[in-house]
C-alpha cells in the first residue's frame, strides 16, 4: 500500500530456503529483499555484493571498471589511501542504484547482571559469547 502512490505494485511472494536460491541465483527476480549487517572492513561489503564476478554478487551488477577499483582498494595500503577508493566506489553504486536500501536495523541486546565476560559486536556477531560465563 505504501508504494502504490508511486506507481508501484507489489506482489509479495515467500520462498522455502531452496527455492529462494534458486529464485535469487537464477536472477528469476524483478526485487529481491535481503539483509546486510556491517562489516569490519569495507571489502567484506563491496567486494561480495557489487564485484562482478563474486558468487555472492546475486544482483548479477557490475562494471569491469568498478571491478578494477574493487580489487585495487583491497590491496594493503593505510586508511588514507583506501577511503578515497572506497568513496569512488560508493558514489558509482549511489549514481547507478543497482541496489535501494529500505532501512537498517537496530540491534539491541538486553544483558542480565549475571552474564560476565560478554562483549558486544557492532557487526551483530556474538563472539563475545565465546568468553561469557553466568555468575551465580
Amino acid at each position: 500500500e505504501q508504494l502504490r502512490p508511486l506507481g508501484i505494485k507489489v506482489n509479495i511472494e515467500q520462498f522455502d530456503e531452496s527455492a529462494i536460491s534458486e529464485v535469487v541465483r537464477g536472477f528469476k527476480w524483478n526485487f529481491y529483499a535481503n539483509a546486510w549487517s556491517p562489516r569490519v572492513d569495507p571489502d567484506a561489503y563491496f567486494g561480495r555484493t557489487f564485484l562482478s564476478t563474486h558468487p555472492q554478487n546475486w544482483m548479477g551488477w557490475g562494471h569491469k571498471d568498478l571491478d578494477e577499483l574493487i580489487l585495487k582498494a583491497r590491496q594493503p595500503g593505510t586508511e588514507e589511501e583506501r577511503v578515497p577508493m572506497y568513496h569512488a566506489i560508493q558514489r558509482r553504486i549511489l549514481d547507478e542504484v543497482p541496489v535501494i536500501y529500505w532501512y537498517q536495523a537496530n540491534n539491541i541486546e538486553v544483558i542480565n547482571k549475571r552474564l560476565k565476560g560478554y562483549w558486544g559486536s557492532f557487526v551483530g556477531r556474538r563472539g563475545g559469547m565465546r568468553s561469557t560465563w553466568l555468575d551465580a
